[in-house]
């Protein structure tokens, strides 16, 4: 009776944990899930939709990092009315970036983490988070761990090593065959390094599949813009702008400066 009795709490202790296991599975699969319908809305400027997801997600996976920096990123992504509510935005953003940073400390989360710093005009601390992105590379790479996308955008969009932008950007590429985005990322790094007409090539293949990424669109827009197809930029900025006007606390403003630039040329030629 005895050895029954603990057969059968051994198998009532199974099946609890099993339970728990798909209970947590299922929280996980349905915190991905948010997540990634907020990503497709924060590229279309729905933030309000966007924020209750993230939340969601969050309190489904409270280690979900990923999710946490997306709801970081909803509050650089709206332009703010005044003054006051940009910087009650950017400390937002810092203090949800620090978690996430803290969390998972990859280049991605520490670089964003330093333009916001830079944003919000505390140049010190977006300094020291530049510096981190350095040494995360090493220990990555001391590892094993392959950073040649990410530190090849990261460096290209910083003006950092312009030559070793480049050379990770074509390891990354030609690592990974077929990715839009490593051919993003390379016709950018050529960008930055005055490699204009070999860019717009690696632009076009980022295009090809009709992205609706802002940011892509916007160095599509600036390849064009420096080969001299004016109307192949305005048009890519424009489109860049009309999904999402805050897509990049980088280069929003660039890229507003510029699409008027070509809209009043475009005047001044009528």
């Amino acid at each position: 009776v005895e050895n029954l009795r603990e057969l059968i709490m051994q198998r009532v202790a199974a099946e609890k944990s099993i339970r728990a296991d798909i209970l947590r599975l299922t929280e996980e699969l349905r915190a991905s899930q948010a997540n990634q319908l907020a990503v497709g809305q924060l590229t279309h400027l729905q933030l309000e939709a966007a924020q209750k997801e993230l939340e969601s997600a969050v309190q489904l996976d409270p280690k979900y990092a990923d999710a946490w920096f997306n709801l970081a990123v909803t509050h650089t992504t709206k332009q703010p009315p005044d003054k006051v509510e940009a910087k009650k935005a950017y400390e937002k953003a810092i203090e949800l970036y620090r978690d996430v940073t803290a969390r998972q400390p990859v280049v991605d989360y520490v670089a964003a983490l330093g333009d916001v710093y830079r944003a919000a005009g505390r140049d010190g601390e977006a300094q020291r988070q530049y510096d981190l992105v350095g040494a995360i590379d090493s220990l990555y790479r001391a590892n094993g761990i392959d950073t040649d996308l990410e530190m090849a955008l990261y460096m290209a969009d910083h003006d950092l090593n312009r030559d070793d932008a480049l050379g990770q950007a074509r390891a990354a590429y030609e690592a990974r065959p077929g990715s839009t985005r490593a051919a993003d990322v390379l016709s950018w790094a050529l960008y930055k390094i005055g490699k204009n007409d070999e860019a717009l090539n690696y632009s076009r293949e980022a295009l090809r599949l009709g992205t609706q990424d802002p940011m892509i669109l916007f160095h599509a827009g600036m390849i064009n813009y420096k080969v001299g197809d004016r109307d192949a930029a305005r048009d890519y900025l424009s489109r860049a702008i009309q999904i999402n006007p805050s897509f990049s606390i980088l280069y929003g403003e660039q890229a507003r400066t510029t699409l008027e630039d070509l809209q009043n040329a475009v005047k001044r030629e009528e």
